[in-house]
């Protein structure tokens, strides 16, 4: 009989999928407690935006004012989420908790032991090695960011403590393997503002301590190269083929996703332009597009191209596209109760100097109470987002089509919107947006 040899050696996680442990910076994560709206305050966001969308952010566990003591009880749950990546984040709570003037400290609450400004560098870096050693020992790789500081940060005493911490955890990260230290102190953080003293850089921060959108984009900027060296594409997110319109087994549910058909649709008041077939392009306030579309070289679509002006800080122009009812209490033939979709859009900002966002959102409404919705970098109308040329890849997390209430007109709607940071423009060209059904 012949013999097979067997193994014991654990399954390798998949570093596609991606948890996150932390304070406030990780919980800007998502901004909503369902954790269906991916915020443009967050790196990770951005990074995964710029990077084709190669990995799937599981559940988080980013707690606001946290230390790293009071994160050590969440390794366990962020471990069981069997994602592949760790990405860990602490520090600024705990220097920010102590200082010798007034003699403030704090009560470590694992071990009891009284931190104080001396001690505090040595105390957070073991416990972040302690949740770093549990996830390597569970099989997971960890990207670890190197404390940034804050603008409260104005003593040299937390300064020091703020550069011991980050000294230890470098010495650390050189041999340890699976262990990745990104430090966005020099894209995020002013170069010279003194020598005790932490200060973000100019438009970089709302409050001395957390990103703003374009912090977020310039910290995610610089994440995103070393996520994409040790994170491999997964599989193909967007469409690839003029085949994949809707009519496949509702594969894909949305009419003329690649700008195949130029015109026939629905230009509102401020719009100019031709609009493709199944899309409308409306405006809030005195906003203001001007409508084209270019053909790829592949010959797999066209893009469609807004050229945006703005009057005032958070005008919107949006590309939408709603799946409606025919009637009461039905949905529409094109989706199903059970059904499962995730909203896919790639976008190249070509000019981006008035820009204050531009997101991906997906709402789906069954009746009066029921609607859910699901966004991707959504941001905030008075900052500024990404200020320079980029393709994004936008994302939304999936959502499940409810049963339709019997006095109502379900619909599931899909949009690009576009703010304006004020007075000024932006140009945009939307290459895809497709509502795919999964199997799971």
């Amino acid at each position: 009989m012949a013999r097979f040899l067997t193994t014991t050696a654990p399954i390798a996680r998949n570093r596609r999928v991606v948890t996150a442990l932390g304070d406030s910076r990780i919980a800007a994560i998502f901004n909503d407690p369902s954790k269906r709206t991916k915020g443009a305050r967050s790196p990770l966001n951005w990074a995964n935006a710029l990077s084709d969308q190669r990995f799937t952010i599981v559940e988080t566990f980013g707690i606001s004012g946290d230390r790293t003591d009071q994160m050590l009880s969440r390794i366990d749950p962020a471990i069981a989420t069997g994602a592949g990546l760790l990405y860990l984040q602490g520090g600024v709570n705990n220097i920010g908790a102590v200082a010798s003037t007034g003699n403030y400290t704090y009560t470590h609450g694992v071990t009891g032991e009284v931190v104080t400004i001396d001690t505090v560098a040595a105390v957070t870096f073991r416990d972040l090695r302690t949740m770093i050693e549990k996830a390597r020992m569970a099989g997971m790789a960890v990207v670890v960011e190197q404390e940034v500081g804050s603008g409260g940060f104005n003593t040299q005493e937390k300064v020091a403590a703020t550069l011991e911490l980050r000294s230890l955890m470098a010495e650390y990260a050189e041999t340890a393997t699976d262990v990745y230290l990104h430090d966005a102190l020099p894209v995020v953080m002013q170069p010279a503002l003194s020598p005790t003293a932490l200060g973000y850089r100019a438009g970089y921060s709302y409050d001395t301590t957390h990103c703003n959108s374009r912090g977020g984009y310039r910290w995610g900027k610089s994440l995103g190269v070393l996520l994409r060296s040790i994170v491999p594409i997964s599989y193909p997110l967007l469409l690839n083929n003029a085949i994949e319109v809707f009519g496949a087994r509702r594969r894909q549910v949305l009419t003329n996703p690649l700008f195949l058909t130029a015109n026939g649709g629905t230009a509102n008041e401020g719009i100019s332009g031709t609009t493709p077939a199944g899309w409308t392009i409306s405006r809030t306030g005195s906003a203001t597009a001007n409508i084209s579309t270019s053909g790829r070289s592949d010959g797999s679509g066209n893009d469609l191209v807004i050229a945006a002006s703005y009057t005032a800080t958070g005008e919107i122009v949006t590309v939408s596209q709603a799946l409606e009812a025919p009637g009461l209490g039905m949905w529409n033939s094109r989706v199903a109760v059970g059904d499962t979709y995730e909203l896919v859009a790639q976008i190249e900002v070509t000019e981006a100097t008035n820009l204050a966002a531009i997101w991906l959102q997906s709402g789906a409404v069954a009746g009066t109470g029921s609607q859910v919705d699901c966004f991707d970098l959504f941001g905030v109308a008075n900052e500024v987002g990404m200020d320079e040329p980029g393709v994004l890849t936008l994302r939304t997390r999936p959502f499940t089509v409810a049963a339709p209430i019997t006095n109502s007109y379900p619909y599931i709607a899909c949009s690009i919107r576009a703010v304006g940071a004020g007075s000024g423009s932006c140009t945009f060209r939307i290459r895809q947006i497709a509502l795919k059904r999964r199997m799971s």
